[in-house]
C-alpha cells in the first residue's frame, strides 16, 4: 500500500506519516519531496509500500503539479490520501520556535541575535501574560529581519484545497491524533490500530507532541489582535473557541531550551557542511 500524507509545515505531518508507515508496514519513506522527479524516481525503484510526506506550501509555485500528485497522475500512485489539519494558532506557536533552524542554515549563526531571541522567549516563559505573541513576532522581525510568520492566507488556501477534493481521502485533525482518537485513521488504512510510539526519524522536529498550546501562549491582547483575521478561516475549519488557559509560567523544555537545541543542531550541520566542502582542498 502507498500512502500520501499532506499538510502545512509544522502541523504534525512528520509524526503522522511515521505512525502511518509503521501501521501499514511500508518499507519506504519519502520525506518532503519538492520536485515531480522525486515521485518518478521512487516509482522506478519500486512502487509498493511507500509513505510520502508532502508539505503543501513547498509546491505553492507549482499548483498544477501538486494537484497531479494528489490526483494520482504521476508514476507513483497512492492507495490512500491523508490530509492533516491543525489549529493555525498552534501552528503559529510551533513556527515561532522552529524557524531558527532554517534561519541559521540560510543566514548563518549570529550569537548576539540568537541570544536576544532566547532572552525574549525566556521573558515570555517567566511571565506569559506580559509578552503577547504579537510582540514575539515583532521581536523576531526586529532581531532577524523576518516577518509574515502569522500569514493566515496559507491556511485558507490549504483548507480550501482539501475541501475541494473528492471523497476519496481522510482529513485528520492533529488534535485528535495526539489525543489518541485514531480509529478513523486506522479504519481508512485498513489497520487494527495506529500507534504514536514509533521512534522519531527526525526527533528535533517534534517539540511538544501536544495540542492547544496556543491557549497557554496567547494573551487577551493576542485574541483581540488575531481574532478578526483568523476567525473566518478557523470557523470554516471547525475551530471556533478562543478560551485561554491561565498560566503563571511556560515550560522552557518546549520553549527556549528546545530552541537552544535547534541552534546547536543548525551549527553542527553548518560545521559538517563546511568540513565536507573544505576536506577535498586539504588532501
Amino acid at each position: 500500500m502507498n500512502v500520501l500524507v499532506m499538510g502545512l509545515a509544522r502541523t504534525g505531518t512528520t509524526v503522522v506519516s511515521e505512525a502511518v508507515q509503521q501501521a501499514v508496514g511500508a518499507r519506504h519513506y519519502l520525506s518532503e519531496p519538492r520536485t515531480i522527479d522525486a515521485f518518478h524516481e521512487r516509482a522506478l525503484l519500486g512502487t509498493e509500500g511507500v509513505v510520502a510526506k508532502v508539505i503543501f506550501e513547498h509546491w505553492s509555485d507549482r499548483p498544477n503539479l501538486r494537484r497531479a500528485v494528489v490526483a494520482n497522475e504521476c508514476a507513483l500512485r497512492f492507495d490512500r490520501r491523508v490530509f492533516v489539519m491543525r489549529d493555525p494558532r498552534d501552528e503559529l506557536i510551533s513556527r515561532l520556535h522552529f524557524f531558527i533552524l532554517s534561519h541559521i542554515d540560510g543566514s548563518g549563526y549570529d550569537p548576539v541575535a540568537c541570544g536576544r531571541w532566547l532572552d525574549l522567549l525566556r521573558r515570555k516563559e517567566a511571565a506569559p501574560r506580559s509578552v503577547p505573541i504579537k510582540d514575539l513576532i515583532a521581536g523576531r522581525e526586529t532581531i532577524f529581519g523576518k516577518g509574515a510568520i502569522e500569514d493566515i492566507g496559507k491556511n485558507r488556501n490549504y483548507f480550501g484545497f482539501v475541501s475541494g477534493l473528492g471523497p476519496r481521502k481522510l482529513v485528520l485533525r492533529y488534535e485528535d491524533f495526539v489525543r489518541g482518537e485514531r480509529a478513523a485513521l486506522a479504519g481508512y488504512l485498513g489497520c487494527d490500530s495506529v500507534e504514536d510510539t514509533v521512534q522519531p526519524r527526525f526527533p528535533h522536529r517534534r517539540r511538544t507532541a501536544d495540542a492547544q498550546n496556543w491557549r497557554r501562549y496567547f494573551t487577551p491582547e493576542d485574541v483581540a489582535h488575531f481574532r478578526p483575521e483568523y476567525e473566518p478561516v478557523l470557523a470554516a475549519a471547525g475551530y471556533s473557541d478562543w478560551t485561554l488557559d491561565p498560566v503563571d509560567r511556560l515550560d522552557p523544555e518546549t520553549g527556549s531550551a528546545y530552541v537552544e537545541r535547534l541552534i546547536a543542531i543548525a551549527r553542527e550541520r553548518k560545521r559538517r557542511r563546511w568540513w565536507q566542502g573544505a576536506w577535498p582542498l586539504r588532501r
